[in-house]
């Protein structure tokens, strides 16, 4: 019979694994500066909500907390008060049915309370911004049945979602680029999408730094073609965005 042999990185997750985690809300990771609220804070936070879900202590000791920190006593009791004094830890009072009288305990109402209060803006912006949006679409995908002259394809109506939902263009931008594929007289949803992809590279998120970009591409055209800063080359319509943006 083969000999057992212990697989410890098998056994390692598994002893992690059964130890259980600690569950936070993404939204103090990610927001927590907002509140005011420091590094040292957030790792205080985090093991009295350890200590809190894994073992039941509601009002950990600074000695004990001190014992998970790189931080004394006295330390671990100042972190506790600025916490206190920035509202987002409280102490309480609360009936413990087991020794039959009030007990105190630390209380994160306060922060939860500051966080649902940056949950709200962020879907209230969300909100406005989808509204945004929505009213941005029609005006674009009217524009493109106008210059387009039919109606729009289903792919092509997707297309233009995507344009504003996911790769964040502005409505104003999408009908820059569309203005380029007509005025070069090319109507077609790649040449358009290689319009916006050359932007959004070279960082371009405003009509005004677009045409900025365009007038200092053709400055240089100009020296390279004559050797003299004021020389001019003259474009059809057509021609006008033919070097720029080469389809």
């Amino acid at each position: 019979m083969k000999a057992y042999k212990p697989n410890f990185t098998a056994e390692f997750a598994m002893d992690l694994y059964s130890a259980g985690s600690v569950v936070l809300p993404e939204l103090l990771l990610r927001c927590y500066s907002q509140l005011g609220i420091t590094e040292m804070e957030l790792v205080l936070i985090i093991h009295m909500w350890r200590l809190r879900q894994m073992e039941q202590e509601y009002y950990p000791s600074p000695e004990k907390l001190s014992a998970f920190m790189a931080a004394d006593k006295s330390t671990i009791e100042e972190l506790i008060a600025n916490l206190i004094e920035k509202k987002v830890l409280e102490v309480v009072r609360q009936d413990d049915e087991s020794l039959k009288r009030p007990v105190e305990i630390y209380s994160f109402r306060g922060l939860f309370e500051k966080l649902a209060e940056i949950w709200a803006c962020e879907r209230a912006t969300q909100s406005r911004r989808a509204g945004e949006t929505l009213e941005g679409l029609g005006e674009v995908y009217q524009a493109f049945e106008k210059e387009f002259g039919r109606l729009l394809s289903p792919m092509e109506g997707e297309k233009i979602v995507a344009w504003l939902e996911e790769d964040k263009f502005p409505p104003e931008l999408v009908l820059e680029a569309l203005k380029r594929a007509v005025l070069r007289g090319i109507l077609n949803f790649n040449y358009i999408d290689s319009i916006l992809r050359q932007w959004a590279k070279k960082n371009l998120r405003t009509v005004r730094e677009i045409n900025e970009y365009e007038r200092k591409f053709y400055e240089r055209q100009n020296l390279k073609g004559s050797g003299q800063r004021t020389a001019k080359v003259n474009r059809s319509r057509k021609e006008k965005f033919k070097d720029i943006y080469l389809s």
